[in-house]
């Protein structure tokens, strides 16, 4: 008995130990830099605009928390369907950006219609409140699921019978029961919005501004410069990236418990409603329809409200070059989701059977972490390893560097369902003689098919999203719909910026048509 115990633990502290390892050397390549300071870290202060990056970084955080808790203070039992939340979340962060630029930026199409005296510079290119603006209204969405998701998890319904049973209107037991616990299991999707706030680069490079640009687009610029004193720059910057993440998730908790504490108990029939719920959606249909008139526009040129003509010569003369990217972006996107759900299985099932601790947090922690400070880090041990390599092995990198994300994402849709499966259908099938997985692939894979599919198109999104590992771990050699949309988004060519957004958003549709091809069911599959 005592020795199967150490058996167990045994095998217990090597998974633990393995999920630990890109971890850890984190934690190493911070130390590192810190040890090996030298005479930089003055030089660093010194860096012209220093303290401008930091407040760019940390005022966009500090403003998409407070925004983002409103619009999860508006949560009511009432809320909008899951399937146009999806297809928000699902647009491609960098194409999104760039239709609505071109939707209300100067001189863009919507500001063409308002009247010369309404003309201002209030959202345009290079403005923090552009970026601010952009963030809030992909990532809500992301939050208005996450609410839905904790909702069907909680039986809020019960609740507030409870509370009216005590004198209580529904509103006042809506605020006092149901919206703490709420908040509580929303506390570490904010977080991730915060954090992502706080280090998203490709974003920051098409709205935010470049003159000093926030802290995580200089750290990448560091990293990429040859001067011997960059790369001490880049290590610098992203341990205070880490620093700022942590002080992001820090005032996450003292919001959640100020508002539990202070706010909620003070209020009574006060509904709360945000502001744009509604029109979230059109502002995602508008941007995309932009960036489809755009494409095919021929001499649009201002003030005109229309093109002069529409011709597809453009999409034409692009579609040989296009192709290999959507193809490539596709393979890629699909892999790595694969992979992703496949360990995020294979580690549930482990944990389910041998009980080991810490598994959510390790999984989650990516989400948790910035990702430039991640892969700077893992950069000097993948780069030994890649460095003059073939085309495959940077590939194998890129894909390795993307897995622990897709697999946070995948990880957060589909353990709650597997959480409220009932394994006693495993072990009565496995009764039967059937061996584990065989059971598996026959009973649980079917009944949580919706939440697996869910589970592999978030993971698909997210990998086909990647800019960062493309640039530091692609070598260059692995190029995708993003990284080519980032790189001639800021040229002038508006409308070859329009093609290559459509295309990565028709690769983004492409999943969502996969998500909803309809699944048979158990009882279809015996029939």
């Amino acid at each position: 008995m005592i020795l199967m115990t150490l058996q167990h633990h045994w095998r217990s502290g090597i998974a633990v130990g393995l999920l630990s390892l890109p971890w850890l050397l984190v934690l190493w390549f911070g130390l590192q830099q810190l040890l090996q300071a030298g005479d930089y870290v003055g030089a660093w202060l010194a860096y012209p605009g220093l303290l401008t990056m930091i407040s760019y970084s940390a005022g966009v955080a500090l403003a998409i928390l407070l925004i983002a808790w409103i619009a999860l203070l508006s949560l009511q039992p009432v809320v909008a369907t899951r399937g146009w939340l999806i297809q928000i979340i699902a647009l491609p962060h960098v194409a999104f950006a760039i239709g609505l630029l071109w939707l209300f930026a100067p001189f863009g199409w919507l500001w063409r219609l308002l009247p010369e005296v309404w003309q201002f510079s209030f959202f345009d290119r290079q403005q923090l409140v552009s970026f601010v603006l952009i963030l809030l209204v992909k990532e809500i969405p992301f939050l208005w699921l996450m609410g839905q998701r904790a909702l069907a998890q909680i039986p809020w319904q019960r609740w507030l019978l409870i509370g009216q049973s005590l004198g209580h209107s529904r509103q006042r037991s809506w605020w006092l029961l149901v919206m703490p616990e709420l908040l509580r299991r929303l506390r570490l999707p904010l977080m991730i919005v915060v954090i992502y706030s706080l280090s998203v680069v490709d974003i920051a490079l098409i709205a935010a501004p470049q003159t000093p640009p926030p802290l995580a687009v200089q750290v990448l610029q560091w990293q990429l410069d040859t001067q011997p004193y960059a790369q001490h720059f880049a290590a610098y910057g992203a341990i205070l990236l880490v620093l700022l993440a942590l002080l992001a998730c820090l005032l996450v908790i003292l919001v959640e418990r100020f508002t539990i504490t202070q706010l909620l108990p003070r209020w009574g029939d006060f509904r709360l409603r945000f502001p744009v719920t509604s029109v979230v959606r059109l502002l995602g249909l508008a941007a995309a329809m932009a960036m489809v008139a755009q494409s095919i526009a021929i001499g649009w040129f201002y003030p005109q409200l229309w093109p002069n003509d529409w011709s597809f010569a453009r999409w034409q003369a692009e579609l040989p070059s296009l192709t290999g990217l959507f193809v490539q972006s596709a393979a890629i996107a699909m892999l790595v989701a694969s992979l992703s759900v496949a360990w995020v299985v294979l580690l549930l099932e482990w944990r389910r059977r041998k009980a080991i601790p810490g598994l959510s947090g390790l999984l989650l922690i990516p989400l948790l972490l910035p990702q430039l400070t991640a892969l700077l880090a893992w950069q000097g041990p993948l780069g030994q390893l890649t460095g003059g390599g073939a085309a495959w092995v940077y590939g194998v990198a890129f894909i390795a560097v993307q897995i622990p994300y897709s697999a946070a994402y995948a990880y957060l849709i589909l353990a709650p369902a597997e959480r409220r499966f009932e394994q006693r259908l495993v072990t009565v099938m496995q009764s039967y003689g059937y061996g584990f997985w065989s059971s598996w692939w026959l009973v649980k894979r079917r009944i949580l098919q919706q939440p697996l599919l869910l589970a592999w198109v978030f993971a698909a999104l997210v990998s086909m999203a990647q800019y960062l590992p493309i640039i530091l771990m692609g070598g260059g050699r692995w190029p995708t719909l993003t990284s080519e949309l980032v790189a001639i988004s800021s040229g002038a060519n508006s409308q070859l910026l329009a093609i290559f957004a459509v295309s990565q958003w028709l690769l983004a549709w492409l999943f969502l048509v996969i998500l909803a091809w309809p699944q048979p069911t158990i009882e279809g599959e015996q029939r």
